[in-house]
């Protein structure tokens, strides 16, 4: 019987990537079972949702809002030839994926009332449009035969500043009120958050000011400054150099924006999940990265509401689980932060807006260690001559063998 590719997209922090599952034509749950050894790095023995069936996605339309966004948005793409699936392996005690009970059984639209709805998302995707990139979005040859699977990467490394951030920097920007424009606003961020809000205020004319930890690149503090932002270098990690943001009262009237857990940065960043049901045909998984969770967030919300059969996989470092550890209390927890490679995913507790989103759309996490995040960040100067930071990485970092 012929086998065809299932398409997975990954999204990260400053790289997005997708990848994909063999599985057979007219594949229900019970033909994708037989299949699943590629992801078996990725999820469970079980699906998390019952009468699962992998279905296609619409081929990219000049009408949606994310293929309107911008000239530079790839048309789709042909469907790509069948790689030979490779051998079942044994999952690696540090990808021990978690499921979402949440998930079994329930439709979406049963799910209960959430802090940022699909037409936030449609709205700022609107919004933003020719202010921020559509990035390309193309399979990558070499890295599918590596994975076994059908795999494609989305460059955000190619925004204005570098990374997803500037979606929701823009979006959350236009929302300020002419008062709150005037007054300016204050974020901390170790970088990628600070550089997407510096960009855009100097474009929109708004001052900014961004507490950075001492930890923070020195490359990104340096951007920052030349973009006309107000650095300020304060606490060891970014929790402190948030609390140190909300507590000072020279920031008084200063409007705060979270760079993970802010209503309009959630949105915002919901516009990738968007140009991935245009850009890539037949995505049947989504993998993201995961920091604060405001990027799952997004894109899990806008990705489920139109694709509901379609996987959301969370990818964070084991170093820095706060994901995880908000999933098993049931609610954003502290966890313990050690030093590690993807520091753009070092975020000690997951924004509580994030979360009460993610919780309800993302269908599995799974942890990856700093040897599998150094081998992604390798395999992808190897293989798609891009140099990505850690964060960015985290995704790709779990399907890859070894």
């Amino acid at each position: 019987e012929m086998v065809k590719m299932a398409t997975l997209c990954l999204l990260a922090l400053a790289f997005l990537a997708g990848v994909a599952d063999c599985f057979q034509n007219g594949a229900s749950l019970s033909s994708l079972r037989s299949a699943k050894h590629t992801f078996r790095s990725l999820c469970s023995n079980d699906w998390p949702r019952k009468g699962l069936a992998m279905s296609a996605s619409k081929p990219e339309s000049a009408s949606s809002p994310s293929a309107s966004a911008s000239a530079s948005a790839a048309p789709a793409p042909p469907a790509p030839a069948a790689v030979p699936p490779k051998p079942p392996s044994t999952p690696s005690a540090s990808q021990t994926a978690i499921a979402n009970p949440m998930l079994v059984g329930v439709a979406p639209a049963e799910r209960p009332n959430i802090p940022v709805t699909f037409e936030d998302v449609s709205k700022a995707a609107h919004d933003i449009r020719g202010a921020v990139y559509v990035t390309p979005c193309a399979r990558n040859p070499e890295l599918s035969e590596l994975t076994g699977c059908n795999l494609w990467l989305k460059a955000e490394y190619k925004q204005h500043t570098g990374s997803f951030k500037e979606r929701g920097a823009r979006n959350a920007l236009l929302q300020l009120s002419g008062e709150q424009k005037k007054k300016g606003v204050i974020a901390a961020s170790a970088g990628n958050h600070a550089l997407g809000l510096a960009y855009h205020s100097k474009l929109l004319g708004i001052p900014v000011t961004v507490v950075m930890p001492t930890t923070a690149p020195i490359t990104k503090v340096d951007k920052c400054r030349k973009l006309g932002a107000n650095v300020i270098l304060k606490g060891l990690h970014i929790g402190e150099a948030k609390d140190f943001a909300l507590s000072d009262p020279q920031f008084a009237g200063m409007r705060y924006i979270n760079g993970y857990d802010d209503p309009a940065i959630i949105a915002g960043a919901g516009s990738l999940g968007l140009e991935i049901l245009d850009q890539v045909p037949n995505v049947d998984v989504v993998v993201v990265p995961v920091g604060g969770a405001g990027l799952i967030a997004g894109v899990a919300l806008a990705i489920k509401t139109v694709r509901p059969d379609v996987l959301i996989i969370g990818v964070e470092p084991e170093r820095c689980a706060s994901y995880t550890a908000a999933l098993k209390h049931g609610t954003p927890t502290p966890a313990a932060v050690s030093p590690t490679l993807a520091d753009g995913l070092a975020v000690p507790c997951v924004g509580p807006h994030a979360f009460e989103v993610a919780r309800h759309y993302v269908d599995r996490v799974v942890t990856v260690s700093e040897r599998q995040v150094a081998l992604a960040v390798l395999r992808l100067i190897e293989h798609e001559k891009a140099v990505v930071e850690g964060g960015g990485a985290a995704g790709l970092a779990a399907p890859l063998p070894g």
